[in-house]
């Protein structure tokens, strides 16, 4: 996608200083960065890493401005700018709406028209996804469980059974939410499984 640095600046309430036609691809560190990219800087302990930086673009705020004389997006809050930047640059791509063929559904499980289920999803009886909800690739929705409006599960998300997610939640991949965890209580020589 890209953007000049004076469409960065603009949308990122961010100070310009340098070239404001100057192109950037993408987000990276200071070590890694090139001459396309934009890296960010918070505090005196990476001024080592900018004075070697091939970064095109550095975030930085107005304290740190002295210490990199190149293009640079300056800031009071140089974390929001360069989250806002990375936003920008790196938006999610939100996989097409409907089931993925392989994915299973029961038939009395509730799922919004716009929702997206992806590849070898599961999806229990009385499960419920709401409007614009994306259930990634190997995710397991348990009976009766709740994925509200906008969430999204990552691949192989797992959500037990009776659960309940709200708006706009985002689960990564490999989170369980819903299994056992309370423990165990002694009875004498043995333990008992607390559910």
């Amino acid at each position: 996608m890209g953007a000049t640095l004076a469409e960065l600046a603009n949308r990122c309430h961010g100070e310009l200083r340098g070239d404001p036609e100057y192109r950037v691809e993408r987000v990276a560190t200071l070590e890694k960065a090139g001459p396309h990219d934009i890296a960010f800087v918070a505090g005196e302990k990476y001024y080592a890493q900018l004075a070697a930086t091939c970064a095109g673009v550095v975030v930085l705020g107005h304290a740190d401005a002295g210490h990199f004389i190149g293009n640079a997006l300056l800031s009071d809050n140089p974390r929001l700018c360069f989250t806002r930047v990375a936003a920008l640059l790196h938006p999610p791509v939100r996989p097409p709406v409907g089931y993925d063929a392989s994915a299973v559904v029961d038939v009395s499980a509730a799922v919004a028209a716009d929702a997206a289920i992806g590849p070898q999803a599961v999806i229990e009886s009385g499960a419920r996804v709401g409007r614009g909800a994306v259930i990634g690739a190997g995710c397991y929705i348990g009976r009766d469980a709740v994925i509200g409006d906008g969430t999204w599960l990552h691949a192989q998300v797992t959500i037990g059974a009776d659960c309940v997610l709200g708006q706009r939640c985002i689960v990564h991949s490999g989170a369980v939410i819903g299994s056992d965890g309370f423990g165990y209580a002694r009875d004498g020589a043995r333990w008992e499984k607390t559910p």
